[in-house]
């Protein structure tokens, strides 16, 4: 995981997303003491969706 201050980040956010989309995650800083307050991480879809059955309860 890479860290950046808030504007940093702003500077580079469509750097970032592609990295993101590469498997990256990033750690978000702000203030004047960098203390960490997001992450960003790439998204995973669930494989376990389940059709849904619709109807009267037995």
């Amino acid at each position: 995981m890479k860290t950046l201050p808030a504007g940093e980040f702003k500077a580079q956010f469509s750097e970032v997303l592609e990295k993101v989309k590469h498997g990256e995650s990033f750690g978000i800083l702000y203030g004047r003491k960098k203390r960490p307050v997001a992450m960003i991480v790439p998204y995973v879809e669930s494989g376990c969706e389940k059709e849904r059955k619709i109807g009267v309860i037995r």
